[in-house]
């Protein structure tokens, strides 16, 4: 069992604790900036009618600094910062430098030979097209009128029209 100075908390959640302290231990360096974090670009990801958009934010970067590429089923999202030299001594800088890779799984219906790709503000966004097959796609319904069809009956087989004396 783990207990800290509030609770103790039985085994099941004993190594989900474990598991959060080891991340923020891997967030956090020593001088208490974060690290990971900073070197994977925020994404964010919706759909509409016949395709998905996917905002990747990456301030500061120019097209240059960006490399996209489709290999295996994955969009693979890379870049590096270079460092900026301002002269003079650094106190504190929280700026993350060097490289940094997203990658991302393409579900089937994604036609990888159709990516569009435009960087503005600091945002690049992808705008990633649905193959046609995968575009919903209206059905149309045909009417019978089987009721009528049964009371009438059909000139090969005519209704039953006997009655009892």
């Amino acid at each position: 069992m783990l207990t800290n100075r509030f609770m103790t908390l039985p085994e099941p959640f004993e190594s989900v604790v474990r598991e959060m302290d080891q991340a923020f231990a891997d967030v956090f360096n020593s001088s208490g900036t974060t690290s990971v974090a900073r070197r994977q670009a925020p994404v964010a990801l919706w759909e509409q009618d016949d395709k998905l958009h996917l905002e990747v934010e990456v301030p500061g970067l120019r097209q240059e600094d960006l490399d996209l590429t489709v290999k295996d089923g994955r969009l693979i999202i890379s870049g590096r910062r270079q460092p900026v030299e301002r002269g003079g001594k650094c106190w504190y800088n929280e700026h993350y430098y060097g490289n940094f890779e997203r990658v991302i799984a393409l579900s089937d219906m994604i036609d990888s030979s159709s990516i569009d790709a435009e960087l503005s503000n600091g945002v690049l966004s992808l705008t990633l097209h649905k193959k046609p097959e995968a575009k919903p796609q209206r059905i149309n319904i045909n009417v019978r009128d089987t009721v009528t069809q049964e009371r009438i009956g059909t000139e090969s087989e005519p209704a039953n029209m006997t009655t009892e004396a």
